[in-house]
């Protein structure tokens, strides 16, 4: 099962703090958290400020509570799990990955990723047609497993 993985975090440093992440799966199911802990408001980049952050739902939870939750959501799938990433895998995988050194799921493979890559025109077409926001971490994710499904010959 491919879990379309994405971040968004306070700026592109090496020091950077996680902000929100949205995973979906390949079957269409969601996970989405918004942390409120791991960051303040003086940790973000403009861009962040000003982009990032007005996406947000609002609907924050602790990093322990979200880390916990997200551990126990792969581990409900019934079959071997692996994280598909765009080019943000340097960043999402990392941060993912680090969210569930408490809680480490079984039958997620954490040596193995599918890359997803997409045309510039395929992203943009998803985000106007189902009204998605670029920048959101669960719409982006939504946009990238979208993507896979259209080059895969699936309908949408």
């Amino acid at each position: 099962m491919r879990l379309y993985l994405d971040t968004e975090f306070t700026d592109l440093t090496p020091d950077a703090k996680l902000i929100s992440i949205g995973v979906v799966a390949e079957n269409g199911k969601e996970f989405y958290a918004e942390f409120s802990n791991t960051y303040e408001l003086k940790d973000c980049s403009t861009f962040v400020k000003n982009v990032v952050l007005p996406l947000l739902n609002g609907k924050k939870e602790t990093y322990y509570e979200a880390s916990l939750r997200f551990g126990n959501w792969i581990d409900d799938f019934e079959e071997e799990c692996i994280f598909a990433c765009d080019m943000g895998a340097s960043w999402d995988i990392p941060f993912a990955k680090k969210m569930l050194v408490a809680y480490p799921p079984a039958n997620l493979n954490f040596n193995l990723m599918f890359p997803v890559v997409l045309q510039d025109y395929v992203k943009s077409d998803l985000y106007d047609h189902y009204g998605y926001k670029i920048h959101n971490a669960l719409d982006d994710a939504r946009v990238m497993r979208l993507g896979v499904r259209w080059q895969e010959g699936y309908p949408l």
